[in-house]
């Protein structure tokens, strides 16, 4: 069963591959490079599911995905999913504002 907090973890276990497949790309390791981008991969593909069951953590997977696409230098599709990751965080009302609405 999808909750989330399994998939919140989920989403800080992706942003540290994702910071690892961008360190193995930066110090020319590519055979290191492939086996993290697979497994960054293979994460981004269960989240896709996932966060259909837990839509509030739709905006940080897509800003994961902007994040993938910057370190595979496809600037074009890291700023669609940027715009898409802001519309939803709208959508859900997260970020600094609802927070100060809150206290």
């Amino acid at each position: 069963m999808t909750t989330f907090l399994s998939v919140n973890a989920e989403l800080k276990l992706l942003e540290s591959n994702l910071i690892l497949v961008n360190h193995y790309l930066e110090t020319k390791r590519y055979q290191h490079f492939a086996k993290a981008r697979n497994s960054a991969k293979d994460l981004m593909l269960l989240l896709k599911k996932s966060t259909t069951v837990v839509p509030i953590l739709q905006a940080r997977y897509e800003h994961l995905l902007a994040y993938y696409c910057r370190i595979r230098a496809r600037t074009v599709e890291s700023e669609k999913y940027l715009r898409k990751a802001e519309k939803l965080a709208e959508l859900h009302k997260i970020g600094r504002a609802s927070c100060r609405e809150r206290v």
